[in-house]
């Protein structure tokens, strides 16, 4: 497959070789990440870590991903190196196998940026015929210490977003049938940063169960080991996500503990494995107890999940008493709602937002308060 390289910008070339059977042929893709406007002299680590579960390019479960380190020292900014990652212990080049990983770039013990991608589909050689096969190729600003998608052209990365390559590359769907014992291994959760509480929160990540039509998911929870699940929340056949708020992940507070069913009108399935994080809060009742007395600012950050069908979290704060406007827009800058319209206190405010009345499309969510503006861009598939 080939590559067009910039020497001018290029000081590190990460290349991770995907290889997958279909047909008795092999199709490569390759994670490319370039290292771009770095001083002389400096200095930065690179880290790929599986989160959960990996399989190989037979769809098997497998355990000889060790995960990597690679130490970058630059003296002349125009030289590109590659990496020796060694994930397979029997490939020239490392082999990424079918999982969801963090990578990351560290900085001595600071940790500059980082984002998650998930390939654990075995729907990925679909994506053979895509312009670009399965590659993703990405810059790394040691400068600003921001990642860039370059392939696909998705803008800057935001630290702790997680990106589905069967998103990122378009394919048709999410399928997970061939990969070996895959709903026994299907529940992973990576820490999603909250901006406004300032802690990580726990996000859940799935995929299809494959023995019925499910209607739905059911996402069960208990802490301390002790006593049944509870039931947290049901969401809608196709989302393969749910992020537990106000659920600050850290030492010190209880074990909590996870696991997912799907449903429909005829009968269950067996559960997935239990996914389990600590977090900073001691529940009793199945309640947190909550930090008060924050400082909140006029914010308005992106809905979650983006894209989402057909409901999502719109979130906002402000930082004292004043009226607020929220209005959905369409593509034309026609008004289609008002989502929030009166006085609000300061504080933090989440709305859960259905759009089931609403056709495929993209929209746009402005709040508007005083001479003050956001807006965030919403994109709705069904």
């Amino acid at each position: 497959m080939k590559k067009i390289l910039l020497p001018s910008l290029v000081t590190f070339f990460l290349l991770c070789n995907i290889s997958l059977a279909q047909e008795g042929a092999e199709i490569n893709g390759e994670l490319i990440i370039y290292f771009i406007n770095g001083p002389e002299n400096y200095n930065r680590t690179l880290k790929i870590q599986a989160f959960g579960t990996v399989w190989d390019q037979f769809h098997n479960v497998t355990t000889n991903y060790q995960g990597g380190t690679k130490t970058i020292t630059e003296n002349t900014p125009s030289n590109r190196h590659q990496s020796d990652l060694d994930w397979s212990n029997n490939e020239n080049y490392p082999v990424l196998s079918l999982g969801l990983y963090e990578i990351s770039i560290w900085g001595g013990s600071s940790k500059h940026a980082w984002f998650f991608i998930d390939y654990r589909t075995s729907h990925l050689p679909e994506a053979a015929g895509l312009p670009h096969g399965i590659d993703v190729v990405l810059y790394y600003d040691v400068t600003n210490q921001s990642f860039e998608f370059i392939q696909p052209n998705l803008g800057v990365l935001n630290n702790g977003d997680y990106y589905p390559i069967w998103e990122i590359k378009e394919l048709v769907e999410l399928e997970t049938d061939a990969l070996q014992n895959y709903w026994g291994n299907a529940l992973t959760i990576i820490p999603q940063y909250n901006i406004y509480e300032e802690y990580y929160e726990p996000l859940l990540i799935w995929g299809p169960y494959n023995g019925f039509q499910p209607q739905g998911y059911k996402v069960y929870w208990r802490y301390n080991s002790s006593g049944s699940y509870y039931l947290l929340q049901t969401v809608s056949s196709g989302t393969y996500q749910y992020l537990h708020q106000s659920v600050p992940i850290g030492k010190g507070g209880s074990y909590l503990e996870y696991k997912i069913q799907a449903y429909n009108n005829q009968s269950t399935s067996s559960f997935t494995n239990i996914a389990s994080i600590n977090s900073s809060q001691i529940f009793m009742d199945k309640k947190p107890v909550k930090a008060e007395n924050k400082i909140y600012e006029f914010s308005l950050p992106q809905n979650y999940p983006n894209p989402f069908n057909p409901t999502t979290t719109i979130k906002y704060s402000v930082p004292e008493e004043q009226f607020v406007s929220i209005k959905l827009y369409n593509s034309l800058g026609q008004e289609i709602v008002a989502i929030v319209e009166g006085v609000k206190q300061a504080g933090f405010y989440q709305i859960k937002f259905d759009a089931s009345y609403l056709p495929s499309g993209i929209y746009f969510c402005n709040m508007k308060s005083r001479n003050i503006f956001n807006a965030q861009k919403m994109i709705l598939q069904k």
